[in-house]
């Protein structure tokens, strides 16, 4: 029997807390539950998507690798979110991006034959299925325009800006260290230290391992 612990959380959730009880037991009897300890990884790219991934414990990292070891760090999804549901019913039916574990990490992967069922069975669950597929598409969609459309120094302030807004001060304790911050922004590790000097140099900020002291204001002017 599966880990019972885990079914508060798992009728909880968005996507399945509409469920009748024959429906959440449908969900329960033919769906897996997996563990993974942290850096490990639960989807490869190219690799074929046959199910959607809830969160049941930790959080789980998606990363784009290009052919010369580029890593970009899409987003980040923490307990109740899902993964794979805008992949699952596609042609290719492929993960474009690796999946890997954050932290040590549960997951509740949920058949496409299941999901098919429920979405025929369950307005309320085929309308949630859909907001998280569009908002999903949303992430994407706004981390690839940040990429394309703005500078190295302009995607550095962009995140200066949002740990201002939740920190309040002028000096920021950064919540990632070097090389992730760097993946974050979809840009060489080396490429953002210089970047940084440079910002230094011209009087904008001044830095000492985490943290980083904004001096010229008007940096945050969009804020």
């Amino acid at each position: 029997m599966k880990n019972i612990k885990y079914f508060p959380d798992i009728k909880n959730n968005e996507l399945f807390k509409s469920l009748s009880e024959n429906e959440f037991l449908e969900v329960i009897n033919y769906s897996r539950i997996s563990t993974y300890l942290k850096k490990s990884i639960i989807h490869l790219q190219n690799e074929p998507c046959s199910s959607i991934g809830i969160i049941l414990e930790g959080d789980v990292v998606i990363q784009r690798l290009d052919e010369n070891g580029k890593v970009l760090t899409i987003v980040t999804l923490e307990v109740g979110e899902s993964f794979g549901g805008n992949l699952i019913f596609s042609d290719q039916g492929l993960y474009p991006m690796t999946v890997s574990a954050n932290s040590d990490s549960t997951i509740l992967h949920v058949g496409k034959e299941t999901i098919i069922d429920l979405c025929q069975k369950n307005k309320d669950f085929l309308i949630e299925f859909m907001r998280s597929i569009s908002n999903k598409t949303i992430i994407v969609s706004n981390k690839l325009n940040a990429i394309t459309m703005k500078s190295i120094r302009e995607q550095i302030i962009d995140s200066l800006i949002q740990e201002y807004k939740v920190q309040q001060s002028l000096h920021l304790e950064l919540p990632l260290n070097r090389k992730n911050w760097a993946e974050s922004l979809g840009i060489p590790r080396p490429s953002l230290s210089r970047e940084l000097s440079k910002m230094k140099a011209d009087k904008l900020i001044d830095y000492a391992g985490n943290w980083i002291l904004i001096i010229d204001e008007s940096i945050l002017e969009n804020s």
